[in-house]
């Protein structure tokens, strides 16, 4: 005596015969045709990126947006950056470009990234080297805080040798002698 097949294991099994099925023998016969890979990378633009907060924090200086500067930055930092931010933003011309940039470590919440970049205050040309610490707050990348490690002033191209002495970053016009 045979036993029935139950109504839903035969329906399965049509489904999936069904799905296992792409077109007519021809078709079966041939190769499968590759498919592109999916990838997941990380948006290095976005600020959820360690290169996307600090791009985003150079075109919110040049923009002089305080608000957007700020943002940039661990909810600490930016209690003790909003007033000399504000002052610098005031006081200057303020321009800033991310040169380079290398992370040193990053595990979980937190990364420190070795930077170089250009900031133009007033006309004055400064290449500051870096290191910055870096934390995720709410799914986004924001610095800590930052330890200088060098900076080297690019005196303006009107301090030439024979009118102006450039002493410790600023130049000054000395007194010709007669």
């Amino acid at each position: 005596m045979k036993t029935p097949l139950r109504p839903t294991l035969v329906m399965l099994s049509m489904c999936l015969a069904t799905l296992g099925h792409t077109g007519t023998a021809d078709e079966e016969s041939a190769p499968p045709s590759p498919q592109p890979r999916l990838t997941v990378s990380e948006d290095l633009s976005h600020p959820s990126s360690v290169q996307g907060c600090l791009s985003a924090a150079c075109e919110a200086t040049n923009a002089e947006d305080l608000d957007a500067f700020l943002e940039c930055f661990t909810t600490g930092a930016r209690k003790k950056l909003r007033k000399p931010a504000a002052v610098l933003f005031v006081q200057h011309d303020v321009e800033m470009e991310l040169v380079d940039h290398k992370i040193v470590q990053q595990s979980g919440n937190k990364a420190q990234a070795a930077v170089k970049y250009v900031t133009t205050r007033s006309g004055n040309r400064y290449t500051i080297f870096s290191f910055v610490d870096m934390q995720r707050e709410q799914g986004y990348w924001k610095i800590a805080r930052e330890s200088i490690q060098t900076i080297d002033y690019e005196p303006p191209a009107s301090c030439t040798a024979s009118r102006y002495s450039c002493f410790g970053g600023q130049c000054r016009v000395l007194p010709i002698a007669n």
